[in-house]
């Protein structure tokens, strides 16, 4: 079936261009292939022939000989018999010397000769009075001894031979180990059958399965090689199996070819990710920037109002025809109070820059504590309407050294976010105080408003957080907390159970002083912070 099916195929032969090039397997996957598939095979025949040899050898060569004559000397033996008993009729002494002079022929393989007379008890040959076996002398393992009956009608004397008996043939060693060849032969063709007749099976159906595939499949019919003879069933099934692993080859080459070409996909992939994602992060830092900016600016806005409204009154000061001295002083403070608000909105514009870049730099210097309350209360100008206290100690040697801009914009924000929370209430008060824990400065900012969310609390300091606000980017707590980690500080809020919020600030190795300890006018003893 197999056959008709692919002879109606045709024969064309293959042109040069049509051939496809076999893809050559690697030369280490073939090392050795051919030596690993006759080593099972020589190892089963030398099991099988060493086994068949053994069996032979115990069976049937090893078996003791049993004596035998030749036909030749049986013949030479009975007729000394036939003679012997011819001369039974004569007179005894004739009859025991004929006797005699027939004993002293030779006999083809007879090594001794005797006669025993029944019939006549006294012989003229002497014999001793013993039984045929112990009247010869021993024998070896050549000889053998026989007793043969003398007469016709009743036996009237024994012949007795000593005989040579022929060596056993030696075993047949060359019959066994061609017996034990054979056997081993054929075993392993019929395992060979077996395995070729079940391997012959599967490349039969494989064919079929081909065969099926290329007519539902394919168009063009399967190619064979024209030759003067009608090819056999083992060559067709070459034939449908080169054509399938040429196809398996061609197929693997796609294969690669498509796997290149995910690979390529792949990597394309991950590179337009990679760019989304570093378009994604610049994009969030525009809009970062961009609330940055508007919360800077909208702390600018704070400054110049601060700065119009000193301006304001210098003016309303100055403009009168005669001034007293006390009202030139004012003027001077208010002059000063311009002058750091002008500070501070070049510091607010040099945040900009700093964020814009992505980079923070500190300029760290020292700072009288008075000094610095003074500086902060002319940038919270804007919050004059508020009840803002001051606590810190008195302390003429104290110094405070760090970022003083930074800090100032941090305590700023603070102040800021309690002013717009307290302003529509009757009562609301913000207290900054500064306490001294050894080498290291401690800010608290509380007020006494609403309290912050519990489930605000863990999440105060991130970008864009503006729970509770109405208005702002919610930015300002998450840059204060760059800040304050710049100088290798923390910062942490927390409600207080008496009512309101406080913001601490700790930072490390920013109070220098050249007295341990505060002088008595302190204004305040303030609790001493929690362990960060």
């Amino acid at each position: 079936m197999l056959s008709r099916s692919l002879r109606s195929k045709g024969r064309k032969l293959l042109s040069p261009s049509q051939r496809r090039k076999p893809i050559r397997p690697r030369p280490e996957r073939r090392l050795g292939t051919r030596r690993l598939r006759k080593l099972p095979l020589s190892l089963l025949a030398a099991v099988i022939f060493a086994l068949s040899l053994s069996l032979q050898l115990a069976f049937f060569t090893w078996e003791p000989a049993q004596p035998s004559l030749p036909v030749s000397q049986l013949t030479a033996l009975n007729k000394l018999v036939q003679q012997i008993n011819q001369l039974l009729g004569q007179d005894e002494p004739t009859k025991q010397l004929a006797i005699q002079d027939l004993l002293d022929q030779e006999v083809q393989g007879a090594v001794q000769l005797l006669y025993l007379d029944r019939q006549v008890k006294q012989s003229q040959v002497s014999l001793p009075d013993l039984p045929p076996h112990q009247v010869f002398q021993p024998l070896d393992d050549s000889q053998i001894l026989l007793t043969l009956p003398v007469g016709l009608d009743k036996v009237r004397g024994l012949l007795v031979v000593r005989q040579k008996v022929p060596p056993p043939p030696p075993p047949d060693w060359l019959a066994a180990m061609l017996l034990s060849g054979a056997i081993a032969v054929a075993s392993i063709a019929l395992v060979l059958w077996l395995k070729t007749s079940n391997t012959m099976g599967q490349i039969d159906l494989l064919c079929r399965q081909f065969l099926r595939y290329r007519r539902e499949n394919e168009t063009q019919e399967m190619e064979f090689p024209t030759t003067s003879r009608r090819p056999s069933e083992l060559e067709l099934r070459v034939a449908v199996l080169q054509d399938l692993w040429m196809k398996f080859q061609n197929v693997q080459v796609e294969l690669k070819e498509n796997v290149d070409a995910l690979e390529q996909s792949k990597q394309q992939l991950e590179n337009t990710i990679e760019d989304l994602r570093k378009a994604k992060q610049q994009e969030q830092r525009l809009i970062e920037l961009g609330y940055a900016v508007a919360e800077f600016g909208h702390d600018i806005g704070n400054a110049n109002g601060s700065i119009m409204s000193y301006s304001s009154l210098v003016l309303q000061q100055l403009d009168k025809p005669t001034l007293e001295p006390m009202e030139v002083a004012r003027a001077l403070v208010h002059i000063r109070k311009i002058e750091l608000a002008s500070k501070n909105v070049a510091g607010l514009t040099e945040d900009i820059l700093e964020f814009a870049r992505g980079k923070m730099q500190l300029n760290k210097t020292q700072h009288q504590v008075e000094d610095f309350i003074t500086q902060l209360e002319v940038y919270l100008g804007f919050a004059e309407d508020m009840d803002i206290q001051y606590k810190y100690p008195k302390n003429i040697h104290a110094r405070l050294e760090f970022d003083g801009r930074k800090i100032s914009r941090v305590l700023i924000n603070l102040v800021k976010n309690a002013w717009e929370k307290l302003r529509e209430q009757e009562g609301g008060s913000i207290t900054v105080m500064l306490h001294q824990e050894r080498r290291n400065l401690l800010i608290r900012v509380r007020d006494n408003g609403a309290p912050i969310p519990t489930q605000v609390l863990p999440v105060i300091f991130h970008s864009f957080q503006t729970e509770g606000k109405e208005k702002g980017t919610g930015l300002g707590l998450a840059i204060s907390k760059k800040m304050v980690e710049a100088h290798g500080g923390e910062i942490r809020a927390e409600n207080l159970e008496a009512g309101g919020v406080q913001f601490e600030i700790w930072l490390p190795d920013a109070y220098q002083t050249t007295s341990t300890n505060s002088p008595a006018g302190s204004d305040e003893t303030l609790p001493q912070a929690a362990n960060y």
